[in-house]
């Protein structure tokens, strides 16, 4: 069967598979974890503990949460790239086998943030990372010779965020002050170039 929420191709298996997991939850259950997942979607971090404790009435396992997140992240995701209707989105949806109250809570809470999953997708499209943090610290004493020349080295440190998974990581790179200057010049160069 072919969906408008998927570019009008096929649901992926994997997201079928958590369809009963979903119908486990209650309908208010429902629609708060998919405003957890969409808060996520739009930008903010994910409250796993909030929705660990929403899934605890259904017994779910780790398993189970993560891949019921992990469907929702993809459901909503997907029905804002293709800029699906919330009213188009829960009804297939329910041709999925979601329950009626559970697909309508779902298409209400993407019809309340698609705008921002939308606009926080944008800011992600063809970035799989981008950096948040840099700072530079002379090491001493641990300087090194090149060239005959005595020549300090720097510790570079990068807090970059991935763009796909989310978090941050750290980082550290250890420079000589030759190549210090070589990657200043380079970025400057590089910023000239997208400025033009």
């Amino acid at each position: 069967m072919k969906f408008r929420f998927c570019g009008d191709g096929d649901c992926p298996d994997w997201v079928l598979t958590e369809i009963p997991t979903l119908t486990l939850l209650t309908s208010i259950k429902m629609r708060l974890l998919c405003g957890l997942v969409a808060k996520a979607l739009a930008g903010q971090d994910m409250d796993v503990e909030r929705a660990k404790s929403l899934t605890a009435d259904a017994k779910f396992g780790e398993a189970d949460v993560q891949g019921a997140v992990a469907a929702l992240r993809w459901l909503l995701g997907s029905a804002s790239r293709h800029s699906v209707d919330a009213d188009s989105f829960s009804s297939e949806l329910q041709q999925l086998g979601l329950p009626r109250e559970h697909a309508q809570a779902a298409a209400k809470v993407f019809g309340e943030h698609v705008a921002a999953i939308t606009a926080h997708l944008k800011t992600l499209s063809l970035r799989v990372s981008s950096l948040e943090d840099v700072s530079c610290s002379p090491l001493a004493p641990h300087d090194a010779e090149t060239d005959g020349i005595l020549d300090r080295l720097f510790s570079l440190n990068l807090t970059v965020r991935d763009g796909v998974a989310g978090g941050s990581r750290t980082l550290d790179l250890v420079l000589s002050r030759l190549q210090l200057n070589d990657l200043l010049s380079e970025l400057h160069r590089a910023k000239s170039m997208m400025d033009c």
